[in-house]
């Protein structure tokens, strides 16, 4: 079981996971050095390699926060910009500058990283209920 959906229910473990994804999807999306697997990175050129050191995060796990954020892309397009632009890019960790990209406040900015955190974290959570619950129907 993947290591975010184990520990879904722990909010700054889920921040964490996402730093790193962040940073898989900036070394080029696998950690083996294939580039253009990650429909995210694909979407973004200006993505480039910060710093040589390879994210603490499997593919497999790296690839499912992936698709989660593009079911929030669908879900709530302004709540995946933020995340995309906060995580991924990093082109900056100021809300401020973040909020000007994103053409709103800080306090809007911060808003919407806090809430797509708190979306993520929920479908994680759902995501660990499909688990369980299969654990425990093959149990019985």
């Amino acid at each position: 079981m993947l290591e975010i959906i184990k520990n879904a229910e722990d909010a700054k473990l889920i921040e964490l996971r996402i730093v790193q994804w962040g940073k898989w999807v900036r070394v080029g999306s696998r950690c083996d050095g294939a580039r253009g697997i990650n429909p995210i990175a694909a979407m973004m050129d200006k993505v480039n390699p910060t710093g040589s050191s390879s994210p603490m995060i499997s593919d497999d796990e790296a690839e499912f926060i992936g698709d989660a954020v593009m079911v929030l892309a669908r879900a709530e397009p302004q709540l995946a910009d933020a995340i995309v632009n906060y995580y991924v890019t990093r082109a900056t960790t100021n809300l401020t500058t973040l909020g000007r990209d994103l053409g709103c406040s800080r306090t809007m900015a911060a808003e919407r990283v806090n809430k797509a955190l708190g979306w993520l974290q929920g479908y994680f959570c759902g995501a660990l209920n499909k688990v369980d619950k299969t654990v425990y129907l093959k149990a019985a």
